[in-house]
């Protein structure tokens, strides 16, 4: 299953590669210039294949983007990050996290 980044990325490549596309032909006359049609199609066809091999070589990191998206919709549970004098990092939560139970009513910290 594509995940909605994946579909909206894709769907930007194929339209910035079809102005591309389209914006490096002439204007083209009835029957003229056969050779610049055919150069046309075979541009076409190229970034056609281009984009196929873009698209399998992306959607294996594609699946993790859905993960990656909840991430940041999650940002806002945070309070901004705080440097401590000896370089570490503290982002603190802006309201506690609720105990996780468990099926036999445990709890996890």
């Amino acid at each position: 299953m594509r995940t909605r980044a994946y579909i909206i990325a894709m769907k930007r490549i194929t339209t910035l590669s079809a102005a591309l596309v389209m914006s490096a032909l002439p204007a083209m006359g009835d029957g003229e210039n056969n050779d610049l049609q055919d150069g046309a199609q075979l541009l076409s066809e190229g970034t056609r294949l281009f984009l196929r091999g873009l698209l399998s070589e992306m959607e294996p990191m594609a699946e993790g983007w859905d993960k990656l998206l909840e991430m940041l919709n999650d940002l806002t549970l945070y309070e901004p990050p705080e440097v401590l004098e000896n370089g570490d990092i503290i982002i603190r939560r802006k309201s506690p996290a609720a105990p996780q139970t468990g099926e036999n009513g445990e709890t996890d910290l």
